[in-house]
């Protein structure tokens, strides 16, 4: 699990091993002291986002995908979203049988250039009877500096269907699931 926090232009990384339950490499103190960190930097409306196993896609700007302006055409961005965040949903739900519903306003903060590699990253950070919400972030990587600009960031809504195409309920050990991965992050908020 990574625990990213953008404080302007620094970026704080945390990395953590779960292997059966126990935390190795931090202590469980400094593990609660990072959460309440995490808690008072989100009050604070420091932009604060969790990634869980890093990033989900990774692509390269082709000559194909150049739109006017020589920059990355916004349709194939949206399809790679688009396509990263149903991967992720079904992998997190335990089934292939998933549907985009909604994706929330995108804002497009940063060109996209031919041979820039462009990483996708993938958080849930809800779950509904049928619905999965998941906070995408794109951000091109410069394969000289290694250095990450966000290019968008959204939320992306999918459904749970049935072979008919009819909405089904999610699996009860993926809501427990969730809830339990989330539950340390909620203790801390109250």
């Amino acid at each position: 699990m990574w625990f990213i926090i953008f404080i302007q232009d620094t970026i704080i990384i945390i990395k953590f091993y779960f292997i059966s339950n126990i935390i190795y490499e931090i202590n469980f103190n400094i593990w609660i002291t990072i959460f309440n960190k995490y808690i008072e930097f989100d009050k604070l409306g420091i932009d604060v986002v969790t990634y869980k196993d890093g990033v989900n896609s990774t692509k390269v700007c082709k000559k194909s995908d150049i739109g006017v302006h020589n920059n990355l055409f916004g349709g194939t961005m949206l399809s790679w979203v688009d396509e990263a965040g149903v991967a992720m949903a079904a992998q997190y739900c335990f089934t292939p049988l998933m549907v985009t519903l909604k994706m929330d306003e995108v804002t497009f903060l940063a060109p996209v250039k031919v041979n820039n590699i462009v990483k996708i990253y993938g958080n849930v950070i809800g779950i509904g009877n049928s619905s999965i919400t998941i906070l995408i972030e794109v951000r091109r990587c410069s394969v000289y500096t290694q250095e990450e600009k966000i290019v968008l960031s959204t939320r992306v809504l999918f459904c749970r269907i049935d072979e008919d195409g009819s909405a089904i309920p999610i699996a009860k050990h993926v809501k427990k699931n969730f809830e339990n991965e989330h539950k340390a992050v909620q203790i801390q908020s109250e």
